[in-house]
């Protein structure tokens, strides 16, 4: 009662306190009196204007003390939901503490989507829907973060989802420059790490943009774009190339970067930020600089497996599955 105003208060004639822990919050609420309200449940006072009164308000259950008629309260409800057996209410969705892949997996929605061959990311927090990546409309993913804690995780349930997605439309092609796995995962229908293998897919890659006539999508995951970069010895007019014409010939890019060389300019003539319009980032907003945000100081951190999505310039804040090992 501290914050309620005292000529707030003192416009409301009729006040009825229960039983308070402190006296000193009966009193401001019905000011000095000599009744006093017993430990007994739904005692309180009652007054108007200067007429005090003792009364005793309704109970919804039985008992003795406060905790008895809670316990009868729960029994009686539980004893109502076993008897009734007419149409219930949908449940109000929530997104879980933690997203296990089984759960996931097991939704129809996330099911549906990948035999459609598009990739379910994680649940949207506002609308506990997944999140779901379709390289026919929202061109190639960039995907970013810095810090291992938040990064490394959100990687690690991408490659997953990817896996899933290879086990049932084929056409995965994993570019491990990251050196993510010691070995292909299943779920893959190509796998390239070494520095030799790497220039070969990037051959491969640039005769698919002249070549490709098969009519299915193909999903090539770059593990370190950095190091793709590097090791493939991929020039910057291939590159270029590669982000500019690849969803013409149904290429989806999954192009993997620290936020740091994602906001990067990759030669005069060619940056991440001219062909990638869709990401997901596991940082602040704030924090990544291959998309135009408001500045906020006071943007707070991101909780465990959570992660940010955008297309078109649209933010939507998602929660991505935990997997075994992830800290």
């Amino acid at each position: 009662m501290k914050n309620v105003g005292y000529n707030f208060l003192n416009n409301i004639k009729r006040r009825i306190p229960l039983k308070q822990n402190n006296e000193d919050e009966l009193i401001e609420i019905i000011g000095k009196t000599r009744l006093s309200i017993e430990d007994t449940p739904g005692r309180g006072l009652f007054k108007d204007d200067d007429d005090v009164r003792l009364i005793q308000v309704a109970m919804p259950a039985a008992g003795e003390t406060s905790l008895e008629v809670i316990n009868n309260v729960q029994a009686e409800a539980e004893a109502m939901d076993h008897a009734w057996d007419g149409a219930r209410p949908k449940p109000i969705p929530m997104v879980p503490d933690e997203i296990t892949p089984h759960m996931f997996l097991n939704r129809a929605d996330v099911q549906a989507a990948l035999q459609a061959g598009m990739l379910p990311l994680g649940l949207d927090y506002q609308m506990v829907k997944p999140v779901i990546y379709s390289p026919q409309k929202m061109g190639n993913l960039a995907v970013m973060g810095d810090q291992m804690r938040y990064f490394k995780p959100l990687k690690t349930s991408l490659f997953q989802m990817v896996c899933e997605l290879g086990k049932r439309v084929g056409n995965v092609l994993l570019v491990d420059s990251g050196h993510y796995y010691d070995n292909a995962p299943g779920g893959v229908s190509g796998y390239y790490s070494t520095s030799e293998e790497l220039v070969t897919v990037k051959n491969q890659l640039m005769e698919l943009l002249d070549n490709n006539t098969d009519s299915n999508w193909y999903y090539v995951v770059i593990t370190d774009i950095e190091r793709f970069i590097e090791q493939s010895q991929i020039s910057y007019t291939d590159l270029d190339r590669l982000l500019r014409d690849s969803i013409g010939v149904r290429l989806a890019l999954i192009v993997v970067g620290t936020n740091s060389h994602m906001g990067l300019r990759i030669d005069p003539g060619t940056s991440y930020r001219k062909y990638l319009r869709t990401g997901i980032f596991a940082s602040r907003m704030q924090d990544q600089k291959l998309y135009d945000v408001q500045y906020n100081l006071n943007e707070p951190e991101l909780k465990p497996a959570s992660a940010f999505f955008t297309c078109e310039r649209e933010f939507i804040k998602f929660k991505f599955m935990t997997m075994d090992g992830d800290e």
